[in-house]
C-alpha cells in the first residue's frame, strides 16, 4: 500500500498504515473512542478496519477518575 492522506485529529496527515488498529498504534492512542467518518467505534474495536484515501479520524481519550 502507497502513502495516502486523511483527516486525523482535524489535520490532514500522510500515512502508509493500512488499518485503524494500525494508525492508533503509530500516532499514539490508547483507549480511546474513534469517531471514523461520522461512526463512533468503541475502544479496542474495529481495529481491523481498512484505511482509505480521505478517510477522517477523531479520537476521544477516555479518563478515568472519581
Amino acid at each position: 500500500m502507497g502513502v495516502m492522506k486523511i483527516r486525523y485529529q482535524s489535520k490532514v496527515i500522510e500515512t502508509s498504515v493500512a488499518t485503524l488498529g494500525a494508525l492508533l498504534a503509530e500516532m499514539g492512542a490508547r483507549n480511546a473512542v474513534v469517531e471514523m467518518n461520522g461512526d463512533f467505534i468503541p475502544p479496542g474495536k474495529g481495529l481491523d478496519r481498512p484505511l482509505a484515501e480521505g478517510d477522517s479520524i477523531e479520537v476521544f481519550a477516555i479518563v478515568g477518575g472519581g
